[in-house]
């Protein structure tokens, strides 16, 4: 899962909201 990890911190930016906890675990 190093790749939603990578892509974690610009999605979060983007849609703070829209990224639920499961996915980041």
């Amino acid at each position: 899962m190093e790749h939603l990890h990578r892509v974690a911190p610009s999605y979060r930016r983007v849609r703070p909201l829209a990224v639920p906890a499961p996915l980041l675990l």
